[in-house]
């Protein structure tokens, strides 16, 4: 019996041990418990109040987001009407740039018209003293109008002096002789030319030329003044047209042309002195048409 209450003893006694140790891990365990909730609402309090922060950041960044989009299209708006008065701007100043060009350029046609007249104004009848060829064409046809010989350099200065040109260089009597025989060498050579290029030959002229001729004719008749006996000479020829519009190379074009050759004095009015004269004149045609550069370029001879 008694061995039973020891035995009996013993296990509360383990019992009691056991139960102590469970009170104590209890306790310890409620104050851990205790103490993470502590912890815990720590940290509840702290999330919270990071909560709010990142609210009170979220509320100021969608202010300053919804702000900053009303800048943007603020700006926009006004980038757009600052691109428009540009572009206006910009096609204004190329209409005045075009009319400031165009403006430059009639300031330089007209300085250059300036030069121009500035240089017509003065009208010089001779290049390192020799006449020019405008000068002798000029004393030609006045002289060819009728004028005197000797009166034709008062026509140039008197015309000049109406139209405010001023004239270098006197032409003299001379001179506008020379120059008159000078266009009557021309007109040997074009005569001689179209004659080369005609389709005809002449038995008065007796002229062989190195192409088959059809195309050219010669006449001439007489008459006296103060018992002076003058021939006149006149060619009938196959020749171009020397319009502007025209083409001289083609030869369907060409058209039959009277041409005048010359007035001359003559002994007589006989066959043998007109024959004579015809002879002569086809001298100083061959003459003058063979020595020019026409006769040249051509690859013609006259004989």
């Amino acid at each position: 019996m008694e061995a039973q209450n020891h035995a009996l003893l013993g296990a509360l006694a383990q019992e009691k041990a056991r139960n102590q140790k469970l009170s104590k891990r209890t306790t310890r365990l409620v104050h851990e418990k205790k103490v993470i909730r502590q912890e815990l609402n720590k940290r509840t309090e702290v999330l919270r109040t990071c909560n709010t922060a990142l609210s009170e950041e979220k509320s100021q960044l969608a202010s300053m987001s919804k702000r900053h989009s009303e800048e943007l299209c603020s700006l926009r708006t006004v980038s757009h009407e600052k691109l428009a008065i540009a572009q206006d701007t910009t096609a204004l100043l190329r209409h005045e740039n075009g009319l400031l060009m165009k403006c430059l350029d009639r300031g330089k046609t007209g300085v250059q018209t300036a030069h121009i007249l500035k240089k017509q104004r003065t009208w010089c009848a001779r290049k390192s003293g020799v006449y020019t060829a405008e000068a002798r064409k000029l004393v030609r046809r006045i002289s060819k109008a009728g004028c005197a010989e000797e009166k034709v350099s008062d026509v140039i200065s008197a015309c000049a002096e109406a139209m405010g040109i001023k004239v270098i260089g006197i032409v003299s009597r001379r001179t506008v002789g020379r120059a008159k025989k000078e266009g009557g060498i021309y007109g040997l050579m074009q005569l001689g030319h179209e004659i080369s290029q005609a389709d005809g030959t002449n038995p008065f002229f007796n002229i062989r030329i190195t192409k088959n001729l059809l195309g050219f004719g010669e006449s001439s008749d007489g008459t006296s003044h103060r018992q002076t006996t003058y021939e006149s000479v006149h060619a009938s020829i196959l020749a171009p047209t020397y319009a502007a519009d025209v083409d001289d190379s083609d030869r369907s074009t060409w058209t039959q042309q009277l041409h005048f050759v010359e007035v001359s004095p003559a002994i007589d009015h006989t066959a043998q002195s007109q024959f004579e004269n015809s002879q002569r004149l086809a001298d100083d045609i061959t003459s003058a048409y063979s020595g020019s550069p026409l006769a040249s370029r051509d690859s013609a001879k006259m004989e």
